[in-house]
């Protein structure tokens, strides 16, 4: 009846009926992404401590459950968005993911995600998308850091690569930087660990090749670090614990690195 209705108004009827059906499919996801956000953020409460009592309740048994359950609900979610809307735009996922996750996103000072990053590579269109999960107290929190790769092969969409154990009780910026290798996309993510008392600081470079989501370089843990990134490579400048304990200035150390087929090599001083 209403698309009779609509080929009897001409072309201006038709358009108008298909922005109204338009809104109309526009309206389930937010119904969808309510009620998503209502289960993850109940769960997530769960993973939250703010009293002795919690503190007690919060075993490690616990933890990977409520963790595992609400990464699989964030994962199934995107593929369902993915594969109803294969043309969704990065920063609508990334909106939707920020909706689910709620007054449990990370302070924006800490970390740029959730993020979404929309690819090819060959033929196949690709999303990277990455979040943190916020865990235990409000000073030090153990977040999750959870990385993922989605690729469309055929009609589908299919989850095929997870990274981000290395900034678990981090925040996590990703920036995508030009990959050395044919057939590559890279992503340079870093982040500071929460609660540490000189900000330690932690860069890893992922490869991501259609298959395998991977880290190709990384240094760990580095005190007061800075990190400045250019199209030839990244600068690195940190606190040297050695010379500091010793009292033997400079105390700082800078190391810079240029993009090579390795990832990130070593510049000669």
């Amino acid at each position: 009846m209403q698309r009779r209705f609509c080929l009897g108004l001409g072309l201006l009827g038709a358009l108008l009926c298909s922005l109204v059906a338009f809104g109309m499919q526009a309206d389930s996801p937010s119904r969808e992404v309510a009620d998503l956000a209502t289960k993850v953020q109940g769960l997530n409460e769960q993973l939250v401590t703010r009293s002795k009592e919690d503190l007690r309740s919060y075993t490690p048994d616990k933890l990977d459950k409520l963790t595992t359950r609400i990464r699989d609900l964030l994962t199934e979610f995107i593929l369902s968005q993915l594969n109803q809307t294969p043309m969704v735009s990065k920063r609508a996922l990334a909106r939707q993911l920020r909706a689910v996750l709620g007054e449990y996103v990370v302070a924006q000072e800490e970390t740029n995600t959730p993020y979404v990053s929309r690819q090819t590579l060959g033929a196949s269109p690709i999303f990277v998308t990455a979040y943190l999960l916020y865990r235990g107290g409000a000073g030090a929190p153990n977040t999750k850091a959870v990385v993922q790769a989605f690729v469309r092969r055929g009609a589908e969409y299919s989850a095929v690569g997870e990274v981000g154990n290395e900034f678990d009780g981090h925040g996590l910026f990703l920036t995508q930087v030009t990959a050395q290798r044919e057939g590559e996309i890279w992503y340079l993510a870093h982040g500071v660990r929460f609660g540490a008392s000189h900000r330690n600081l932690t860069v890893v470079l992922y490869s991501f090749d259609g298959l395998k989501l991977r880290p190709v370089w990384q240094k760990h843990d580095l005190p007061r670090g800075e990190l400045n990134i250019s199209d030839r490579g990244v600068e690195l400048k940190y606190l040297d614990m050695g010379r500091y304990r010793k009292g033997t200035a400079p105390y700082f150390r800078t190391e810079k690195f240029r993009f090579g087929q390795s990832g990130l090599v070593p510049e000669s001083p």
